[in-house]
């Protein structure tokens, strides 16, 4: 994407090493997660910290975004005179930790960072894992990365002075709405599908059963976000799984004997009472954002660079900011 823009927009005046602390964050932005990914960060974390103050205080420092810096930086203080050789210094750090976890500055006027768009959820962070996963699980999409690429400029929009954002030619439309799908296909085929989830959930209840090996894991964590060490939290991989002395609930994964599945509602229409004994599972199958993310998009006519935003489509209306639930209970249940 830098490249595409420094080639056809040279009046942006994309320079060498910038350019070049965008790609270092594009290849370091994930380096935080833990064993199993999101699992950890979003299902382990909350869990196993929940009675810590250093935790309750700031959840954020314990995404894996903020942990990616912290990764990056001892990789940075490792290597110095190799970036050092390449111009980046102690600016394009910085740089490069803005672009894995984009600090919050209310509406941004940069187009500069969207490693992840937070505004509407168009970035690589995302291409990357819709490409990546559609491939490895087989899943056919009509999303077409480079076309979109090649048809991306930095143009001022609406009317507040000095406001710049990357906008996608008109006829990519279509195109951008296909990669919203695939997004949706994604999480419904993968992501949040009952199988994925039973797993997800047997994995954190194996580790959080077996003392020493939660211990050992909370502290690796505490250890790299109050103390900024990364040696033990580097040395964390899903092989913990594989390590817990003796696991019923590790060996039950082995052997696909997965909690069973009850059943599936949206929030809202089943009393709490009904299903306390369950185990619960809450996500929301969406488009990337809590409003319809084509709010957020800029297009372009390429007759006369002339901006204005995307309309909403009828075909994602209706269908954010709805819960779904997933119920669970221990007892295995073959047929998921």
């Amino acid at each position: 994407m830098v490249e595409t823009l420094m080639k056809k927009q040279p009046d942006l005046d994309i320079t060498y090493v910038e350019a070049l602390c965008v790609k270092v964050a594009g290849l370091c932005h994930d380096l935080g997660h833990g064993p199993f990914s999101h699992t950890f960060d979003a299902m382990f974390i909350p869990k196993a910290l929940k009675d810590d103050e250093v935790y309750k205080k700031d959840e954020k420092k314990f995404k894996h975004e903020h942990l990616s810096e912290l990764v990056f930086d001892k990789i940075y203080e490792d290597k110095k005179e190799d970036f050092l050789k390449y111009g980046l210094g102690k600016h394009e750090r910085k740089a490069v930790k803005e672009l894995i976890n984009p600090p919050n500055r209310g509406k941004e006027k940069s187009w500069k960072g969207k490693k992840a768009n937070k505004a509407n959820g168009i970035d690589v962070d995302n291409w990357d894992y819709y490409l990546r996963d559609c491939n490895a699980l087989g899943l056919t999409s009509t999303f077409q990365l480079w076309r979109l690429m090649c048809n991306a400029k930095v143009l001022r929009t609406g009317k507040t002075e000095g406001t710049e954002h990357i906008c996608f030619a008109k006829k990519t439309k279509d195109n951008i709405m296909e990669m919203f799908e695939t997004r949706n296909l994604l999480h419904k085929k993968a992501c949040q599908h009952r199988v994925c989830k039973a797993v997800e959930l047997m994995i954190v209840d194996a580790l959080l059963e077996d003392k020493e090996t939660k211990e050992r894991l909370r502290n690796a964590v505490i250890k790299a976000v109050e103390d900024e060490n990364m040696d033990e939290y580097l040395q964390l991989t899903d092989s913990v799984l594989h390590d817990l002395k003796d696991s019923e609930t590790r060996n039950r994964i082995y052997c696909r004997e997965l909690y069973g599945f009850k059943e599936e509602f949206t929030e809202g229409q089943k009393d709490s009472k009904d299903t306390d004994k369950c185990i619960h599972h809450s996500f929301s199958l969406d488009y990337g954002k809590d409003n319809n993310p084509l709010e957020g998009v800029w297009l372009y006519k390429k007759s006369t660079n002339e901006t204005f935003p995307a309309k909403v489509s009828f075909q994602l209306g209706g269908l954010h900011n709805i819960i779904t639930v997933l119920l669970f209970i221990h007892q295995g249940n073959h047929s998921i």
